[in-house]
């Protein structure tokens, strides 16, 4: 508002000795520029003030080394780098909130690096590798994960997403048809990767939504693991580690 004022009184002043014109012109354009600020600034602001709210950390560059965690989505591009990392423990469950994005896969492009919205939490068992993701995420990624498909046994499912097991016999426990019928109600902008004593979740960065809502859907699909599936698991005992992944935790 002080800027406005200000914009003002010097517009004030050169009606003297300039064209009334040239002044309307500068003073729409201050004021079109002041607004662009300050709504930019509102808009950090605002994300920050959420993520104390929710008892969260922000940081700038990743101090856990997520990019060493054994997930094969890292592996799905060149040149991945991990940014706008949120942490914290969220519900009483350890969580990650963070982007990976990646070199363009069309060499030469200048378009924007393809950009995935991420958010990961301890599985709380060893469980075996497994991916479930819409067919829409093999042509956004460059690379397919080395790791033989599967049918999931739901035609819903199957119809709109690929499922990769190294267990085929854990992967049937795991996608129930309740897991199945809610993997498809999400829509086709959300996937999940299991392996070790981590899960997590991945979709475009365009279409994710805002901080609550990832994390509630991370925390959905942990919740309907079948029970029995992986001892302890729930409880986040295994947690993520401070510094250094985390991948000796066992059964």
């Amino acid at each position: 508002m002080l800027a406005v004022l200000v914009a003002v009184i010097v517009a004030a002043l050169l009606l003297k000795v300039l064209p009334p014109i040239f002044v309307l012109v500068a003073f729409v354009g201050g004021v079109a520029y002041v607004n662009h600020v300050l709504r930019a600034s509102a808009k950090t602001e605002g994300r920050g003030d959420v993520v104390a709210v929710l008892g969260l950390r922000r940081e700038a560059q990743d101090p856990f080394g997520l990019l060493g965690y054994p997930l094969a989505l890292f592996a799905r591009g060149n040149d991945p780098k991990i940014e706008d990392l949120v942490w914290g423990t969220w519900r009483g469950l350890e969580v990650r909130r963070f982007d990976v994005s990646f070199e363009h896969p069309v060499a030469g492009q200048a378009a924007d690096r393809p950009r995935f919205a991420c958010a990961l939490a301890p599985l709380g068992a060893n469980a075996p590798h497994l991916l479930v993701e819409p067919l829409l995420f093999v042509m956004r990624l460059a690379s397919e994960v080395p790791m033989p498909q599967m049918p999931s046994g739901w035609e819903r499912l199957d119809r709109a997403f690929v499922m990769r097991c190294e267990d085929p016999a854990f992967a049937g426990r795991l996608i129930d048809e309740p897991m199945a019928n809610w993997l498809v109600d999400l829509g086709e902008d959300t996937g999940f990767e299991v392996t070790g004593s981590l899960a997590l979740l991945y979709g475009p960065a365009s279409s994710a939504g805002d901080l609550v809502t990832v994390l509630e859907t991370l925390q959905g699909f942990l919740d309907r693991v079948p029970p029995g599936l992986l001892p302890t698991q729930g409880d986040g005992s295994a947690g993520l580690g401070a510094s250094t992944p985390d991948t000796s935790v066992g059964p």
